[in-house]
């Protein structure tokens, strides 16, 4: 907010614990919690930022705020196990002062958010199907049957 003084955070996701509900008093931050229509969020947003600590699975919030042209910014784990390439693909931040700077960055930079946005884009119609996804999803099916 120092740096950007009319950003606004709009903390969204189901099961925000205490915590993360604490700070909907805080100036431009809004806890929203589960949304029935994540594109309609995506659409509206500048950058999507997802401090993902566990990268297991498939990262659906982060491939459809990549597919929607979104710059991402995330953790180095979602990253490997997406296998974008950082910087070129989305951002990465491991703690809370890297997360802000690349917000920030973001923020300031109508020209990297495109680039980002659209390389973001490009890797997922590349690299992400819904059949590979499928398959994944049946492959856990069958571990857990």
């Amino acid at each position: 907010l120092r740096e950007v003084p009319e950003c606004e955070l709009l903390i969204v996701g189901a099961g925000n614990g205490h915590k993360v509900l604490k700070l909907d008093h805080l100036p431009g931050v809004q806890v929203v919690g589960y949304v029935p229509n994540l594109p309609e969020v995506i659409s509206g947003s500048a950058i999507s930022v997802a401090p993902l600590r566990f990268s297991a699975g498939i990262q659906f919030k982060v491939v459809e705020s990549m597919a929607a042209g979104l710059p991402v910014i995330t953790t180095s784990s979602v990253s490997a196990g997406l296998g974008t390439e950082p910087g070129r693909d989305l951002l990465v931040a491991d703690s809370a002062n890297d997360f802000a700077r690349q917000v920030v960055s973001l923020l300031k930079d109508e020209g990297l958010r495109w680039r980002l946005g659209q390389a973001g884009r490009v890797y997922v119609q590349s690299h992400i199907s819904l059949q590979g996804a499928i398959d994944r999803l049946r492959a856990i099916e069958d571990l857990i049957a």
